[in-house]
C-alpha cells in the first residue's frame, strides 16, 4: 500500500479505461456502497481526483456531502451536493468526441467560467506525452 495525502491508498473497487480525444486514460473508483474517490490516471500518473467526504451518511445525506476536485494533484474546486463536475464533462467529451456547446453547458447547469477551466484542463491532459 502506498499513501496519498497522508491516507493509505486502498485497492480500487473498480478500475477501467476510457478514451478522451484519442488519449487513453485509466479510471479508478474507490468505495463499496458509495464511491469515496474517483481518479483519472495517465500512464499511472494522477491527472484528476474527485473525493467525497462522509460517504457513510447514506443515500439521504448524499446531497449534503462535500466534494473536492483536484487537477494535477492541486486543489481546484470544493462544493456541497451533487453538481455537474469534471467526470461528467469528460464523459460528455468522450462520448460525443467534442466539447459541449453553450446550450449544453446551460442544460448541465455548468457556469461558463468553470466550463472554460474544464476545457483548459482537458486540453492539458490530452497534450501530455
Amino acid at each position: 500500500m502506498n499513501k496519498i495525502d497522508g491516507a493509505v491508498k486502498k485497492t480500487p473497487t473498480v478500475s477501467t479505461k476510457f478514451t478522451l480525444f484519442n488519449k487513453n486514460l485509466s479510471v479508478e473508483r474507490y468505495g463499496l456502497c458509495f464511491w469515496t474517490k474517483i481518479r483519472f490516471l495517465d500512464k499511472s500518473e494522477e491527472v484528476y481526483r474527485l473525493t467525497l467526504d462522509n460517504a457513510c451518511a447514506g443515500e439521504q445525506g448524499k446531497d449534503l456531502m462535500t466534494r473536492r476536485e483536484y487537477l494535477f494533484k492541486r486543489p481546484f474546486r470544493e462544493y456541497r451536493g451533487n453538481r455537474f463536475c469534471f467526470v461528467e464533462y469528460c464523459t460528455f467529451c468522450s462520448e460525443e468526441g467534442r466539447f459541449p456547446n453553450d446550450n449544453e453547458l446551460a442544460a448541465f447547469g455548468l457556469e461558463r467560467g468553470m466550463a472554460d477551466s474544464y476545457r483548459k484542463f482537458v486540453k492539458k491532459i490530452i497534450a501530455r506525452n
